[in-house]
């Protein structure tokens, strides 16, 4: 028998019964790393902006 973790006690009480996983094919993996990195150079470009802009409108 195997040996229950906090985790699976928790969750057999609010009636699941097992894990799952939902995976993405082989093919989807350069594309998806590519929208991934896109969002966060976006992220970054806006944070670099805005930091600019507080720092101008600081020491302007």
């Amino acid at each position: 028998m195997a040996l229950l973790t906090v985790g699976d006690a928790c969750m057999r009480a609010r009636g699941g019964v097992t894990h799952f996983v939902d995976c993405h094919p082989e093919s989807h993996f350069w594309p998806l790393r590519l929208v991934e990195t896109g969002i966060l150079l976006a992220l970054a470009a806006l944070a670099v902006a805005v930091a600019f802009r507080v720092l101008r409108r600081l020491h302007g």
